[in-house]
C-alpha cells in the first residue's frame, strides 16, 4: 500500500524532550500531510500532549523516539515487533544509523546520530572528487548533549555565578557556564567512548576513516567544529569552495566564517573558514544540534516515509 494513500498518524514519543519539542517544530514547517501527535509518558502530560498507552500504540503509523531510558527502550522494542517504523532520536535502542540520504533498504527501525555526526559526514561527502581518506574532527558542543536538562543547568549555573551562588554540575562533570570542559562523557561516564561514537557515526555516514576529539562549551543548542579532511594532492582553492558551495544540507561563507549562533534553528548547517594545503583541507562547520543536528533528520525521514521512499515492509534489521 502507498503510504500516501490515506491520512497518516506520526507520533513523537517524548515530546517533552528538548529534541522532541525541535521535531514538532520542524513537522510543522514541512506542512506534511499526516496527523501529528505528541506523545509523553506520565510524568510530563501537559497541555497538548497526550499519554504514551496502548491505544495511541495502535493508531500511530510511524513513530519518532524522542527520548532515552527503559520505557523507551521498551516501546520501540515493542513498536518494532508489531512491524511499525521507528526512528530513534533517543537512542534508546540498537538500531542501524540513519542519515538523510537513507534508502528503502533502512529498514523499519533506525536511528539518527544527533549531533554533529551527520553535518560533518555531508562535509566530506561534498568533498568526494578530492578523494577524502581520513577526518579528523575537534568539537565544540553544548549543553544540548544532555538535551533539555543539561540546557536547564547550564541557564541555573549561569544565573548562580551572577548571583554568586554555588552552581549545580549534575549533567556536567564541572560547571560549564564561563568555562570549557574539555571532554563529553560517553554511555557509561568515559569521554573516550564518547569520541569514538562520534567518530564510528561520521565513518558510517561517509565512509571514510574518522577520529574525533569532544569538548564542552557553554551554548544552548549552537554547535561548531574544525574539521580536517586528508585529500590526494593540493586542491584548486576555488574547486574546492564550489564542491561546498554545492553541497547538500550546508551553506558555504566565502568570507567570514560563521558563529554558531547563526546556525540556531536553520535546517542547513553553516560551512567556512577554508583553508588547503598539500594533502589537507580545513574548515569550519556550526549547526544547531536540535535542530539541523536531529529534528531536520528526522523531519525528512518522516517525509519520506510518507512519500513512499522508505518502505516499513523491508525485513528487520538483523533479519533475512
Amino acid at each position: 500500500m502507498n503510504p500516501c494513500a490515506m491520512t497518516k498518524t506520526v507520533v513523537v514519543l517524548g515530546a517533552h524532550t528538548a529534541i522532541g519539542g525541535a521535531l514538532l517544530a520542524a513537522l510543522e514547517d514541512r506542512d506534511l500531510p499526516a496527523d501529528v501527535v505528541a506523545a509523553t509518558t506520565t510524568e510530563h502530560v501537559d497541555q497538548g500532549q497526550v499519554l504514551i498507552d496502548a491505544a495511541l500504540i495502535e493508531r500511530g503509523d510511524v513513530f519518532v523516539v524522542a527520548f532515552a531510558g527503559k520505557i523507551a527502550a521498551g516501546v520501540a522494542a515493542g513498536l518494532a515487533a508489531q512491524g511499525k517504523p521507528v526512528l530513534d532520536l533517543g537512542n534508546a535502542t540498537e538500531a542501524p544509523w540513519v542519515f538523510p540520504t537513507l534508502s528503502a533498504e533502512s529498514g523499519p527501525q533506525a536511528r539518527i546520530a544527533v549531533g554533529l555526526a551527520e553535518p560533518v559526514a555531508a562535509v566530506v561527502q561534498a568533498l568526494a572528487a578530492f578523494s577524502p581518506s581520513r577526518v579528523d574532527v575537534a568539537t565544540y558542543e553544548s549543553a544540548a548533549v544532555f538535551d533539555r536538562a543539561g540546557m536547564d543547568e547550564l541557564s541555573a549555573q549561569t544565573r548562580a555565578v551572577f548571583t554568586m551562588q554555588d552552581a549545580p554540575a549534575e549533567c556536567f562533570a564541572a560547571t560549564l557556564a564561563f568555562d570549557v570542559i574539555p571532554t563529553v562523557t560517553g554511555p557509561e561516564g568515559e569521554w573516550d567512548l564518547a569520541d569514538e561514537a562520534l567518530a564510528s557515526a561520521i565513518t558510517a555516514a561517509c565512509g571514510v576513516p574518522a577520529d574525533a576529539t569532544r569538548i564542552l562549551v557553554p551554548s544552548f543548542s549552537a554547535e561548531g567544529a574544525v574539521v580536517r579532511v586528508a585529500v590526494e594532492g593540493e586542491p584548486d582553492y576555488e574547486t574546492v569552495a564550489g564542491a561546498l558551495a554545492g553541497g547538500k544540507g550546508m551553506r558555504y561563507f566565502a568570507d567570514d566564517p560563521p558563529p554558531t549562533v547563526d546556525a540556531v534553528d536553520r535546517d542547513d548547517a553553516l560551512v567556512g573558514r577554508l583553508k588547503i594545503r598539500a594533502g589537507q583541507i580545513t574548515l569550519w562547520v556550526a549547526a544547531d544540534r536540535l535542530r539541523r543536528g536531529g529534528a531536520s533528520q528526522a523531519a525528512l525521514w518522516v517525509e519520506r516515509w510518507l512519500t513512499g521512499k522508505i518502505s516499513d515492509s523491508v525485513a528487520a534489521p538483523g533479519t533475512d
